[in-house]
């Protein structure tokens, strides 16, 4: 990220600046709890006063279920029934119904008597009681007796071995609820809510009549406080979409025999606006200052530091052009930005010299590599290679007259059918962390498509960063063709009928071909490693022979014809022989001797002779005969 010295100058302000805005927030937080606290207080105050005559109803209440059950067990059916009716009417502003129902939820004895029979059993009050023994609070409910709403209280009724026999139930008004929550004066803007366990709102001290008996589990402050019990504090949203900061508490004996919900709540905007306003004014000022701060910084440090940092750079901008430009340094500039332009300066002047210096050895180093026989390469391992270097004899060797371009196509002049195998191989010594070094022979094609033999050879070097590979190719097309020429020509010798053996200075077989192997009847070159050792076992020692050895012994030049007895129960074999000599390049004398099998033709020249000698006995004694008959 690039970021200049004004905006460093800038946030160097800032920085100096912000302690003083972190503080002052800090102080408006702690300010704003202290605010938020003192609301709590009193309304923790208020939820307990309003707790008390709440308290006290769930607990008369529990104690009249109480009366109602003992009237019904000691009295007879219509002196319990007129009980229900004594206690109940003195109570009445109180409660909308209450009464005794059996096992089966039908209405036994109720207040006010009805005159026809009330099934209760699908009420969710009933059937909790018939699995909890004690008192219950149930739900908000329109009951059936007077069809008033209200809250309904509840306690089991046991039978003699213990089962359940039924329930007394008593339907707490809505009006008598409102009315206690209406009884107290509560904090400016205050509201305070009445809700069942389920969430429906029983009583309330603003616009009872439109939320009344509405079942809102889905508001923000009951998904807080439902299943909590105690006395907590918290900020939520109500049922009518306003923030407030509320105090809670469950009037109940426990969740699951059931309570009532007793919320108060203020706005928090009435608690936090005051604070809000000052955090206001106070975040003003502090931008003011900042802004102060921030220009003051930015003509001070245009004076001292912007101007000789801008002339640096420009002087920077100028040096890429042109290496030999110097900054011209000002008296008015600080000691540390004159002491960066002599840096500079000095700079310069040794870089100019690294320079000149390198471009000679760069030079040098050219000049070098030209002289090197073969082509040096250096790549990069990227599928497989990238060639990223070659060195200026690539031209001649494929006879390209453009300037070679990087990354070199290497791969695009190997010969199809070696491209294969050259590219595995290169593929496994790249990823082969073992190897070290790569050795290769194969055909490239130059641009007149003529085909040439190279010898690939290349290492791995770790350059600091990654690995990369170096290496040289070398022409090797003369090679190829001497061993061609080789192979030809000891293959012609092999195929021929005449025996040649190489032999060196000291006697001692270099090769042989395979005539005379087996005109020698020698099996194996390796068993005879001298050449005397062959041939004066079986040459005969007559005069040419003698003449053919010492020849051989001495290292002399010689032709002749010498009789051979290959083997003894056979007779004389005639061979041709010529010893040829020359000296090798370590000044070593070699001698190629010559060995031909004439025997047939020695022996149809002796015949020949002979037939010729009697042809002439014959034409002689045709003569003689002639004349004799003449004379006679």
């Amino acid at each position: 990220m690039k970021v200049s010295v004004k905006t460093i100058i800038v946030l160097l302000m800032i920085l100096i600046i912000l302690p003083f805005v972190v503080l002052d927030a800090s102080i408006l937080i702690r300010m704003t709890d202290a605010k938020k606290r003192h609301a709590e207080e009193k309304l923790f105050r208020t939820l307990e006063d309003i707790e008390k005559p709440l308290e006290h109803l769930m607990t008369s209440s529990c104690d009249l279920l109480l009366q109602i059950i003992q009237a019904a067990n000691q009295q007879s059916f219509e002196e319990s029934e007129r009980l229900i009716n004594l206690l109940m009417e003195s109570l009445k502003d109180r409660y909308a119904s209450a009464g005794l129902v059996d096992e089966n939820g039908l209405v036994a004895k109720t207040f006010p008597p009805v005159l026809f029979s009330i099934d209760v059993s699908d009420r969710a009050w009933f059937q909790k009681v018939r699995s909890l023994k004690g008192p219950i609070v149930g739900h908000y409910l329109v009951e059936r007796v007077t069809g008033q709403p209200g809250l309904v209280l509840a306690r089991a009724v046991e039978k003699p071995d213990g089962s359940f026999g039924g329930a007394a139930f008593v339907v707490i008004r809505w009006t008598y609820l409102q009315s206690i929550l209406t009884s107290f004066v509560l904090p400016p803007d205050a509201i305070a809510t009445i809700r069942d366990s389920e969430g429906l709102v029983l009583a309330r001290t603003l616009e009872p009549e439109k939320w009344i008996g509405k079942k809102l589990p889905e508001a923000d402050i009951f998904q807080k406080i439902s299943g909590r019990i105690g006395r907590a504090s918290l900020q939520a949203r109500g049922i009518d979409g306003i923030e407030r900061i509320y105090v809670y508490s469950f009037i109940g004996g426990s969740f699951e025999q059931g309570g009532i919900y007793l919320s108060v709540g203020i706005p928090a905007e009435k608690v936090l606006e005051p604070v809000r306003r000052q955090a206001m004014i106070e975040g003003i000022i502090a931008a003011g200052v900042c802004l102060l701060a921030v220009i003051a910084g930015w003509l001070f440090g245009k004076r001292v530091i912007l101007e000789p940092v801008d002339a640096i750079r420009k002087a920077v901008e100028e040096f890429i052009h042109n290496i030999r430009y110097r900054i011209p340094v000002s008296s008015s500039w600080p000691l540390e930005l004159k002491s960066l332009a002599f840096a500079f300066n000095d700079m310069g002047d040794r870089l100019s010299e690294s320079i000149r210096k390198y471009e000679e050895s760069q030079t040098d180093l050219r000049r070098l590599v030209d002289q090197i026989p073969g082509i040096l390469y250096r790549a990069e391992p990227d599928s497989p290679l990238s060639y990223i270097f070659v060195s200026s004899q690539i031209r001649e060797f494929l006879g390209i007259e453009e300037a070679v371009e990087y990354p070199f196509p290497w791969f695009d002049v190997i010969h199809k059918e070696d491209k294969d195998r050259v590219l595995a191989e290169i593929k496994r010594f790249v990823h082969d962390a073992e190897a070290t070094l790569l050795r290769l022979e194969y055909r490239v094609v130059d641009k007149s498509g003529i085909v040439k033999w190279v010898r690939d050879e290349a290492i791995k070097i770790y350059n600091g960063k990654k690995f990369v590979i170096q290496g040289i190719w070398r022409d090797i097309s003369w090679r190829i063709r001497s061993d061609w020429e080789i192979r030809l020509l000891r293959e012609a010798l092999d195929r021929s009928s005449d025996g040649f053996v190489l032999v060196g200075s000291k006697g001692r077989i270099l090769w042989a071909n395979k005539a005379f192997l087996m005109m020698t009847e020698c099996p194996d070159i390796q068993l005879c490693e001298e050449i005397k050792a062959i041939l004066l076992p079986i040459i005969a020692l007559d005069q040419a022979g003698m003449e053919f050895l010492k020849a051989l012994e001495e290292g002399q030049a010689w032709r002749g014809r010498v009789r051979v007895f290959s083997k003894p129960d056979k007779e004389a074999s005639v061979w041709d022989v010529s010893i040829s000599l020359w000296t090798s390049k370590e000044d070593k004398q070699r001698k190629l001797l010559f060995f031909r099998d004439v025997t047939k033709e020695v022996s149809l020249q002796n015949q020949l002779f002979i037939a010729q000698k009697m042809e002439s006995l014959g034409t002689l004694a045709t003569g003689l005969l002639m004349i004799s008959t003449t004379s006679l």
